[in-house]
């Protein structure tokens, strides 16, 4: 008697958590730029592994009553729904193999924390990884002279630095020739560095791109109409074209399908089948989420992307090398 007050007790808790969560899971596919959907359409992942968690203990608790089997078959709908956002990103290019005719170009994107003081790990990652082009974002003066200290721009004598004392400061630095201006694409003036950086006698036009993050409706309608300059650039430039950076969005954003989904870039984690979570490193990986992302034109090929070791930041750093 005591044991089924137990499990009613729980049963009763589950049930109730569980319509919360369904509410959530409808938030997160709403097809709006509302903040709280925007918020909540991120987690994916998260929500698949929670689904799989009622789908069990509703299967635990039921006497399979009619009311208790409808709890099971919408935890299992909900489960298959989250699945099958999930899966473009486990069964794409299962294994992608580096042509050795073709040419490369690495990169290595960090978003270092502006507070961050741990510069011996972001240098070191640099070294050991030896990206072709560096994207730093959240630079401040202290993060650029540590870093022009410890030697950075020997190996990378070609930069464009936009220092800023908040979290928008944004760098480059490239082993190979490059021209690069700092662009503003809002009237909030988050800058934007465009390169064009020549390697192997073709010359690839590169956008370090950091958004402003979704705490405000006015924040996620600046984010909003970066991503949507990021398509209007995608479709007039169709070829030699990366876009990199902390978006503040995961593909799974109604933002992010709209603008960046649609355009005609390749996102290197679906190519590849990867999804790699950068953020927020300071918490289980089973809770990361992936905001930064590059892109390219279809002429670019993705051949790998993976995230570094924490360096300090808030974000984990990502690799990603390209063939053309």
């Amino acid at each position: 008697m005591e044991r089924n007050k137990v499990y009613k007790f729980f049963e009763k808790r589950i049930q109730a958590l569980f319509f919360i969560f369904i509410l959530i899971n409808i938030l997160a596919i709403l097809p709006t730029f509302n903040l709280i959907c925007d918020i909540f359409s991120h987690f994916k992942l998260q929500y698949f592994f929670i689904s799989l968690f009622f789908l069990l203990s509703f299967i635990i608790f039921s006497v399979f009553t009619k009311k208790k089997l409808y709890f099971i078959i919408t935890a299992f709908i909900l489960a298959v729904i989250n699945f099958i956002d999930l899966s473009g990103y486990y069964f794409a290019n299962p294994e992608i193999i580096a042509d050795k005719n073709k040419n490369h170009i690495t990169i290595g994107l960090f978003n270092v924390l502006t507070q961050n003081t741990n510069y011996e790990s972001v240098y070191g990652l640099i070294d050991i990884k030896k990206p072709d082009i560096v994207i730093l974002q959240e630079t401040d003066d202290d993060w650029i002279n540590a870093l022009i200290t410890k030697g950075i721009n020997k190996e990378y004598p070609y930069s464009k630095i936009h220092t800023r004392r908040d979290n928008f400061g944004i760098s480059i630095f490239s082993k190979y020739p490059m021209n690069a201006e700092i662009e503003l694409w809002d009237l909030r003036g988050v800058p934007v560095i465009k390169a064009d950086v020549t390697k192997d006698k073709k010359t690839i036009t590169m956008y370090a791109v950091h958004t402003l993050p979704p705490i405000s409706k006015e924040y996620i309608t600046t984010r909003n109409l970066m991503l949507e300059k990021m398509n209007k650039i995608a479709k007039d430039k169709k070829e030699n074209l990366i876009i990199a950076g902390d978006f503040n969005t995961t593909t799974f954003s109604y933002a992010y399908k709209k603008y960046i989904a649609q355009s005609n870039l390749t996102d290197s984690q679906k190519y590849i089948g990867s999804l790699k979570g950068t953020w927020c490193c300071f918490h289980p990986r089973i809770l990361h989420i992936a905001l930064e992302h590059i892109l390219s034109s279809k002429d670019i090929t993705p051949i790998k992307y993976e995230t570094g070791f924490p360096v300090g930041s808030d974000h984990l750093p990502v690799f990603a090398q390209y063939e053309y």
